[in-house]
């Protein structure tokens, strides 16, 4: 039987303690690798956190690289003909160490698969040094879409593909679905002075008086509507304090569409927060071109719009036994997010394909 590896530095927060989920996917996935009878490989290191000073930085970084080569040439990692997962980025490894790492599994006959996060290359149109490297030395890759597959090919990416569809958000809390959803009560939760279209969204009179939409995040420098709440940060293990009944999914500068660097990423990507909104039982809306508007049709976890102008008519044209479906199928799929079932039938899938060819 062949052995499985996932090489991690295990660098993340407990996202439990603070407001801050930017560690949440990673830290989700460290568990799912767990439970799936992966083994951690955890290299010792210094902790970048709260390091804010470039000398302090730099030289962290020097010892670092020199602690993870005497790691390496005292055989702490001397596997074999074995399956070693990695998650990419890796924040903690300088690019000329990330391949350092990734040659010295392969030369000893592994396998090397990159569960991907995020990449650069697809995000900013402009192909990192980084990126590079993983389209040459991958064995295989897990990546959000069938988009984001086709896209990486584009980059040079020759290698075989898993598809997650959409990252797992473990939780302990089962909620109730939500039983009136023509009363549309929006919820967006992320980087609110980010999200530049939530200035315009504030100024548009597209919804009835009984409209709600609450925002989570950090402080918003724009003006807010009456009819739109700002209700501070919450932690990601408690999503049972989130309210509203439709999680938004967007990005861009535009009510109209998703536009400009991060609305064309969605077209490829798989926001966290999509994944945060089936955690917590809530039907999602997304942009129609985007990556995401495939498994919402496919799965029935929401609708679809091209624009945030026709939510209203959107959800008023869905009949009683579409909701009906909506909210039993949104129900199932937050069970299975919330025990990690994607990332876990993801990396199985990689074995399988590794092992079998």
């Amino acid at each position: 039987m062949t052995k499985t590896y996932l090489f991690d530095f295990l660098e993340y927060s407990r996202c439990s303690t603070t407001y801050d989920a930017s560690t949440k996917p990673r830290e989700d996935s460290v568990q799912s690798f767990g439970e799936s009878g992966v083994v951690c490989l955890s290299p010792k290191y210094i902790s970048f956190s709260g390091s804010r000073n470039n000398l302090v930085s730099s030289l962290k970084h020097l010892w670092n690289n020199a602690l993870l080569k005497l790691q390496f040439a005292m055989g702490r990692f001397a596997v074999k003909e074995s399956i070693v997962f990695m998650q990419y980025p890796q924040y903690s490894l300088k690019p000329e160490n990330f391949e350092f790492v990734t040659k010295y599994f392969k030369q000893r006959g592994n396998k090397v698969i990159f569960f991907v996060h995020d990449l650069n290359a697809l995000r900013y149109k402009e192909k990192s040094y980084g990126d590079s490297l993983l389209f040459q030395l991958a064995d295989m890759c897990i990546l959000h879409s069938q988009k984001m597959v086709e896209e990486c090919k584009k980059y040079g990416y020759e290698g075989p593909a898993i598809v997650l569809e959409f990252f797992d958000y473990l939780s302990d809390y089962e909620i109730p679905c939500q039983t009136d959803l023509r009363k549309v009560k929006l919820i967006f939760a992320g980087n609110l002075n980010k999200s530049i279209f939530l200035a315009d969204f504030c100024k548009e009179d597209i919804f009835d008086e009984m409209f709600q939409m609450y925002l989570y995040g950090g402080s918003c420098d724009f003006v807010l509507s009456h009819h739109i709440i700002y209700k501070g940060r919450f932690s990601p293990s408690s999503i049972n304090e989130i309210e509203g009944n439709w999680g938004l999914v967007w990005d861009g500068e535009s009510v109209n569409t998703c536009n400009g660097i991060m609305g064309e990423y969605q077209m490829i990507n798989a926001p966290f927060k999509f994944s945060l909104y089936l955690a917590a039982n809530r039907p999602v809306i997304v942009w129609s071109k985007s990556a995401m508007a495939e498994y919402v049709r496919k799965y029935h976890l929401g609708i679809c719009v091209d624009s945030l102008k026709d939510i209203p008519v959107t959800v008023a044209a869905l009949t009683n036994d579409e909701l009906l479906t909506i909210v039993t199928s949104v129900k199932e799929v937050s069970k299975q997010v919330r025990t990690g079932v994607k990332l876990k039938n993801a990396i199985c899938n990689a074995i399988e394909l590794c092992v079998n060819g």
